[in-house]
């Protein structure tokens, strides 16, 4: 395990399977495990958590393990409402 919060996340979920079912091809019956991950940019660029290289590598990791990765701010406004600027810059 790597100390980032998504190292933490791909230990987590490593080689858990969805059960059997009923062979619904939509709830991926008996197929791996996988999670959404949306995350800030300032995480990949500016040390606020972990160093930015160890990042990138949990993140491009957990991409090439089949979990899905997304945006969701730059910076992630806190404690008021974003203007609508903001949100088009982020």
């Amino acid at each position: 395990m790597d100390n980032t919060g998504m190292g933490f996340l791909l230990d987590l979920f490593r080689g858990k399977i969805n059960p059997a079912g009923k062979g619904n091809p939509r709830t991926f019956d008996g197929h791996p495990i996988h999670f959404s991950m949306y995350g800030m940019g300032a995480y990949l660029w500016n040390g606020a958590v972990s160093p930015p290289a160890e990042v990138q590598k949990s993140w491009r990791l957990a991409f090439d393990e089949g979990h899905e990765m997304g945006t969701h701010t730059e910076t992630h406004p806190r404690g008021r409402q974003a203007t609508r600027s903001e949100w088009e810059q982020e």
